[in-house]
């Protein structure tokens, strides 16, 4: 069995992933109950985003900041493991998967029986494709 490249993802991919699920803030003398207040989002879930323990970020030069519209800041919080997570999904909805399968429902399913692989899920992915033909 041939093993299936890690997939290249570009840059741009990158940038649209970021600018639809969170941005970077340059901290200048801000607390984070503050940025919490300006951003609509409680402090933890701000403090959790970026792996905060405590309120203090004084210290930091900048701070990433979740996007109201990408999930509900009061139910979810997102995780390195989620942030993770979305970026395999959004990757096989709009790179991998052929117009015909494209749906969340069909991405999420090859991700999850291949325990969030992505090349496993590619690969799968491809074998059940190579089948139907």
């Amino acid at each position: 069995m041939q093993e299936t490249p890690t997939p290249e993802i570009t840059d741009e991919q990158i940038q649209q992933f970021q600018n639809k699920h969170y941005f970077e803030h340059q901290i200048k003398g801000d607390t984070l109950q503050g940025l919490a207040i300006k951003y609509n989002l409680t402090p933890e879930a701000i403090r959790k985003f970026n792996n905060l323990t405590t309120n203090e970020i004084y210290y930091l030069k900048s701070i990433i900041i979740p996007n109201q519209s990408s999930y509900d800041s009061q139910e979810k919080v997102i995780d390195q493991c989620s942030f993770q997570k979305i970026f395999m999904l959004e990757y096989m909805l709009n790179t991998i998967l052929d117009s015909k399968d494209r749906c969340e429902k069909v991405a999420k399913y090859y991700l999850e029986i291949s325990d969030w692989d992505l090349n496993k899920a590619i690969q799968e992915y491809k074998e059940d494709q190579s089948f139907d033909k």
